[in-house]
């Protein structure tokens, strides 16, 4: 089972003097290291004003589970200045050896290297620590450096050499102004040049210790065994909090839902309100929403953890794929494919949008999609713009300002969906992963409702009809609407309209018998079989999924997410071969009319 995350202590102690800026220090480092913290990789717990129970208190407290202990303040060779007294460092360094998993004492204040000793002997690996004297400024400085470069994935050597480099790259010669002795200095005595900070490390160590990725498996992970449920209300939330979501978006889910709420009545049952919930959302959400509901499933928790992570991964992918198209229609212009003059698209975004386009294959499935869209919503403010769906507005404001969205989007990325691709879920985790995860893929349906009041439709061909004595030419499309459980043979029920929207492309529109036209998702989204010949047969939907080791567009099938979408060769006479080409060309077009690398 993967362990509680490491923690970070941080013991900040100033005296009545000559005050230091410890707050600035403190804020500075914790926000380099939230980032960290939310997605639970690691744990911060912060002291100011440290007094010597302080730090006992938290080192017991945390007993075992301390990796990094941050001094900030006055110190000297024997003692740290604390907020009550002084501490000796022989008695400290005792009960700082007991932590086992500790990996380093960073003392960031004033000449304190001959404490170093005393802390190897109770058995510390490594230490930061002060030859002279550091001015206040400079050290506040070298600790940020220190933990950004941390928080990058550099080891503990590597994160002290980074920081030196671009310390001493910044400041070839340093003066001081208030100093971190316990001994304080004149007012504008010089430090001496050379590089004060140091790191020691005990015989045996290399310093290699860096923040542990909880997605990596554990060797011998006992993953492939079932494990059985025994909550009765297995899926009772998912259900009501689904509903709950879709009653706003239409009439007769709002009879279903009072009427269920009402005691006295037993018309609606929550079986009436799952079925509801197969029929209203888009197809390739259902079929993963229904395999939720399958007995195996309910029973077995392995299973129900692969359901639930597949309900989150084809909707995050699925509202990032109408983002990015919509991205691709207001931002350039229809009819020369150019970026429009004041479309407004900052080098950082263009920098998120095409490493989102050089996912390799094998790493989409892990990558936050949720995040992209808060990135695309970003960029539709700056342009003083809106989503083609209104509603998804909204959503991306909520996702960081509603507490329980948060929780949920946040949960499900990081405590479910990238450990479960890894693999890191052992077996005691798993009946409560499974009631966690219910929870929060409820709320997450909850607000993601609007959905039912759209059709996602897949259009595999365009016929013109044009009668002698009408003065207009109908547009006929032979369609697929993808809603529910239950999908259509194309061409079932093709519909004129008066206007066109696009061959071959999955469109989204609020209705499709409306002359509105729609906006079109392909090539995020793909049908394989409209590009069939003759033969019709029900969608095959495929999402854009990063790119094969040999640089070709890959397309993921979104009802089995494991079989990936390959070019036809052996059944050449069966497709449009030209047209299917073309859907692989269009993902370098995207990249190419926004100024990207892809």
């Amino acid at each position: 089972m993967i362990q509680k995350p490491p923690i970070f202590l941080f013991a900040f102690a100033n005296d009545g003097y000559q005050s230091l800026q410890l707050e600035k220090e403190e804020k500075a480092i914790l926000d380099r290291l939230q980032q960290l913290k939310e997605s639970g990789r690691i744990d911060c717990q912060s002291l100011g004003k440290t007094t010597l129970d302080d730090l006992f208190k938290e080192l017991n407290r945390f007993h075992q589970r301390v990796h990094i202990l941050h001094y900030g303040g006055h110190s000297n060779h024997e003692f740290l200045m604390l907020r009550d007294q002084l501490a000796r460092a022989t008695n400290l360094a005792r009960v700082i050896g007991m932590q086992q998993n500790l990996q380093l004492v960073f003392l960031n204040g004033c000449g304190n290297q001959e404490q170093v000793e005393v802390l190897f002997a109770s058995g510390v690996k490594a230490i930061i620590a002060t030859s002279d004297a550091i001015a206040d400024d400079k050290a506040i400085l070298f600790a940020v450096q220190f933990y950004d470069a941390l928080k990058g994935g550099k080891t503990i050597a590597e994160a002290y050499q980074t920081a030196r480099d671009l310390f001493v790259e910044k400041f070839p010669a340093m003066e001081s102004g208030i100093s971190r002795d316990v001994l304080f200095r004149r007012r504008g005595q010089k430090v001496k040049q050379e590089f004060p900070w140091a790191l020691y490390l005990a015989e045996g160590s290399d310093g290699s210790w860096s923040i542990p990725d909880p997605y990596e498996a554990p060797v011998d992970l006992d993953y492939h065994a079932a494990v059985p449920l025994d909550n009765p209300e297995t899926n009772k939330k998912l259900v009501e909090l689904t509903f709950e979501g879709m009653a706003a978006f239409s009439n007769k889910n709002q009879f279903l839902w009072t009427d269920y709420q009402d005691e006295s009545s037993t018309e609606t049952t929550i079986y009436e309100l799952r079925q509801a919930i197969y029929n209203a959302f888009p197809s390739l959400l259902s079929v993963h929403i229904q395999d939720v509901f399958t007995d195996d499933a309910t029973r077995k928790g392995r299973l129900r953890l692969k359901e639930l992570t597949d309900v989150y991964l084809v909707l995050s992918k699925l509202l990032t794929s109408i983002g990015l198209a919509n991205l691709w229609q207001e931002a350039v212009e229809a009819e020369n494919f150019q970026l429009k003059t004041d479309f407004k698209l900052r080098p950082a975004y263009r920098a998120d949008l095409a490493k989102y386009l050089q996912l390799a294959q094998a790493d989409a499935d892990g990558y936050d999609a949720l995040w992209m869209l808060l990135t695309l919503s970003s960029i539709f403010k700056e342009n003083e713009t809106t989503f083609f769906i209104a509603e998804l507005n909204g959503f991306c404001e909520k996702l960081t300002a509603d507490a329980s969205l948060y929780a949920a989007w946040q949960f499900l990325e990081y405590a479910l969906k990238r450990r479960f691709l890894a693999n890191n879920i052992a077996s005691l985790e798993v009946a409560n992963l499974c009631e966690e995860a219910e929870l929060h893929l409820a709320t997450l349906l909850n607000r993601c409702a609007f959905l039912t009041s759209y059709q996602l439709v897949s259009v595999s061909d365009i016929s013109v009809i044009k009668r002698l004595r009408s003065p207009q030419a109908d547009f006929v499309h032979h369609k697929v609407v993808l809603r529910g459980v239950e999908e259509t043979i194309m061409d079932r029920d093709p519909l004129a309209r008066a206007n066109f929207t696009c061959n071959h492309a999955v469109i989204i529109t609020k209705n499709f018998h409306s002359e509105e036209q729609p906006l079109i998702l392909t090539p995020f989204l793909v049908d394989e079989n409209a590009y069939k010949i003759k033969k019709r047969e029900q969608p095959k939907i495929h999402f854009w999924a990063g790119k094969t080791a040999d640089g070709r567009a890959y397309f993921q099938h979104v009802e089995v997410l494991d079989d990936g979408f390959e070019f036809p060769n052996e059944v050449r006479n069966t497709y449009r071969v030209k047209d299917l080409t073309e859907v692989t060309d269009l993902i370098k077009y995207f990249a190419e009319d926004l100024g990207l690398e892809a």
